[in-house]
Order: structure tokens, then sequence, then C-alpha cells
């Protein structure tokens, strides 16, 4: 099995669920921010490293140099390949967005803690190996979001029934029999559907947010900076993926097509 050259997946999972655990001891809500955009930058660092560090191997797969979890367990759980590798960056980097474009009267009320649990989370899901490993990942996710609801004081009986109904989907759908699925022009047909459908709710936004009568407040409502920054990037992203798609809905059918003939192996 191909190795990167360092922990990348390790290190990336552990920076946000350490910082978690730090961020959760401090009082003041501009630390919190602070240390939170810290450690998702970092993380995005991690995982962009992974990423470079993983195509200059020309493979297919590789785990992490010096695996922790194997040296322990016998059998290292976490894997980055063709499809995982810019999904782990991209979502670092929309949590990343999230913390700075987190406005400042939200503070208070925001959970950084538990955003850079589901960061970790996350990241571990996208380069889980194991199918029951991915399952208990999915099922843990759940709980932050649990404990966000509780400290608002709100019901969260609705969310464990519907959480409940997933985590019992999921679990039951691994139970069938694998089957192979074959490449359909139907299939093509659904994402550029999905695609449109998107940018005609991204339009309806923009329209929404940006466009209409002017609204006069007694308070400033204008966007910081921060939030400037993270709303550019993210229509960089979103323009960018819509000029040229092809190149990246390729690359990734690409890699699902490796991955179905290694899971039929």
């Amino acid at each position: 099995m191909n190795e990167v050259r360092l922990p990348w997946l390790e290190f990336a999972i552990l920076i946000p669920l350490l910082a978690a655990a730090y961020v959760w001891t401090i009082k003041s809500a501009e630390q919190k921010r602070f240390l939170s955009i810290a450690a998702s930058g970092l993380t995005l660092a991690v995982t962009i490293s992974a990423w470079i560090d993983f195509e200059s191997l020309i493979t297919y797969e590789a785990r992490d140099h010096w695996d922790a979890i194997k040296t322990i367990f016998g059998r290292g759980e976490f894997m980055i390949d063709q499809l995982n590798a810019p999904l782990l960056s991209l979502t670092s980097l929309l949590f990343l967005m999230t913390f700075l474009a987190t406005p400042r009267v939200k503070y208070g009320i925001y959970s950084f803690a538990n955003s850079l649990i589901l960061l970790s989370i996350t990241l571990a899901i996208f380069s889980a190996k194991d199918r029951w490993l991915l399952i208990g990942l999915l099922a843990v996710q759940t709980l932050p979001l649990a404990w966000e609801i509780q400290n608002r004081r709100r019901s969260s009986r609705v969310y464990w029934i519907h959480m409940s109904v997933f985590i019992a989907t999921l679990i039951g759908n691994e139970l069938l029999v694998d089957s192979a699925i074959e490449f359909s022009p139907w299939v093509g047909f659904v994402v550029v559907s999905c695609m449109a459908l998107n940018g005609i709710g991204i339009m309806r936004a923009y329209f929404r947010i940006f466009t209409g009568v002017k609204y006069e407040s007694l308070i400033p409502i204008a966007s910081m900076r921060s939030e400037r920054i993270a709303i550019l990037t993210i229509t960089l992203i979103l323009i960018g993926g819509g000029l040229l798609p092809q190149l990246i809905v390729n690359s990734r059918y690409k890699a699902a097509v490796k991955i179905l003939q290694h899971r039929t192996r």
C-alpha cells in the first residue's frame, strides 16, 4: 500500500478536535472565533498538503505514513484516494468560510467548539475505509447538533426521530446485498438537472438578499470584511465550477468508477 509522506489525515482530524477541547475552556467569544479560524485554516493547509502529496504519488489510494491507528489496531482505518482528496480540502474551506462569515452579534450563541467537532468528524467520514466505521461516524455526527439544540433549550424530539430513521436506513442499506451499478445516460441527465436547480436557487437567493427595496436600519448592518471575503471565495468557486464543470465531473466520475471496480474485486 502506498503511503503519503506524513500522517496528513490524522493531523487533519486531530487539529480541530484538539482545538474544540481548548475552545470549550475559553469564555471570550472573540478568542473562540479567532482560534476556530486558526484551527480550520491550519486544517485546510494540512488537507491541501495531503492532496498535493497524494497526487505526486500517481496512485489510486494511499494511507498515512507513521499511521498510529494501524500501529495500535493492526489496520489502517483512514485512506486518501482520488475521490476524497479534493473533498477534504473543500470541507475544511467551507468551515473556515463559516467561521469568517459569522457576524459579531452571533458570537455568543454560535457554538464554535461544536463546529470544530463537526469538522473533525466530517473529515473522518470522508477518509473512512471501513463501511461500518463510516456508519458509526455518521451516527456520531448527529451528537454535536443535538447538543446545540439542547443548549438553546429547544425540544430535540423531532431531531432524534429523524436521525434515528436516518441511522436505521443506513444500517438497513448496508445489510442489503451490494450490486453493481452500471453507468447510465440518465445519471448525467439527473446531474445536469440538479445543477440547473442549484443555479436557480443561487440566483433566487441573490435577488432576495441583494436586490429589491432598500431597507433602512437604525443599527449598522453592512457586511464585515471577513464576511465579504467568505462570500467572494464561495462565489469564485461556484463560478469556476460552473464555467468548467466537465473537468470536475469527469475527474470525479473516473474516481467513482475506480472505487466501484475496487469494491467488486
